[in-house]
């Protein structure tokens, strides 16, 4: 996903203060925290130089000071209200989905396990480098889950809290 240009650092840091401990993004010129949220009402965004930002882009950079371009920042508790600092880090799309919460429509209770009615067997598979690696298929949940946990421990050795 492409993101637009942040603006300057230094811009940032005359208009914004950021708490990291509280994961605040407070005006400088108003002296209000920032808390609209996007039509959706998951993220907090800002209206500044006539464009809407995500805020945690923001809080991010003026954290770290280092720009994120083309990165993704991922919210690692899933709750993406949460701006602290320790809460934000960069992250691939592949990675950021890694992290994603349990879509409502998955069946097994497991990411990368589904069950095939046709053949009446289970499949586990994980995506990595933008290919879907197949890793197990057969008669077992237990066995499709313990192949997936395997591949994610070594794909994603990092994200495991």
């Amino acid at each position: 996903m492409k993101h637009k240009p942040l603006p300057p650092l230094e811009v940032l840091e005359e208009n914004f203060k950021y708490v990291r401990s509280t994961g605040l993004l407070i005006s400088r010129k108003t002296g209000k925290a920032i808390q609209t949220l996007d039509s959706k009402g998951q993220y907090y965004v800002v209206g500044f130089q006539d464009k809407d930002w995500q805020a945690h882009r923001f809080c991010y950079y003026l954290g770290t000071k280092f720009d994120p371009r083309d990165f993704q920042i991922d919210h690692k508790d899933g709750n993406k209200k949460n701006n602290k600092l320790n809460n934000l880090r960069l992250a691939t799309n592949g990675l950021n989905q890694y992290n994603a919460k349990l879509r409502s429509t998955n069946r097994s209770g497991r990411k990368g396990v589904s069950y095939d009615k046709k053949s009446k067997k289970w499949r586990a598979s994980i995506t990595a480098n933008k290919e879907r690696v197949p890793l197990y298929y057969g008669d077992s949940w237990d066995e499709a889950v313990r192949q997936r946990e395997m591949a994610e421990s070594s794909f994603h050795s990092e994200w495991h809290f």
